[in-house]
């Protein structure tokens, strides 16, 4: 009887743990993240702003960019541009994206 409750219990907690990942995907179709390598993320809200975050997309542990596309010819909406600071490994292609795109133009 006891063998029966612990595996029950076992059941009940893989089946709350199957329900809290269907709901966090869920919620994480809302907005979107993606990595770029290196610190580069992009993130879409689910109102379809585009936010990039220290966009040097050139990096060499982009995946784009060792499957060998040009991570830039990809790049067709950004928003915003965030950099953290001011080293060239995360201002990277910011200024060429903010030229193709528009961004900061507001």
């Amino acid at each position: 009887m006891e063998q029966m409750n612990i595996s029950n219990a076992r059941m009940v907690a893989v089946l709350l743990s199957l329900l809290v990942v269907f709901v966090v995907q869920a919620k994480a179709q809302e907005t979107k993240v993606k990595w770029f390598g290196h610190a580069a993320f992009s993130i879409t809200t689910p109102n379809g702003k585009v936010l990039l975050i220290d966009p040097w997309l050139n990096n060499p542990s982009n995946p784009d960019t060792k499957s060998g596309q040009d991570p830039l010819s990809a790049v067709s909406k950004v928003d915003y541009i965030l950099i953290t600071h001011g080293h060239r490994d995360h201002v990277g292609d910011a200024v060429a994206i903010a030229k193709k795109t528009g961004s900061g133009s507001d």
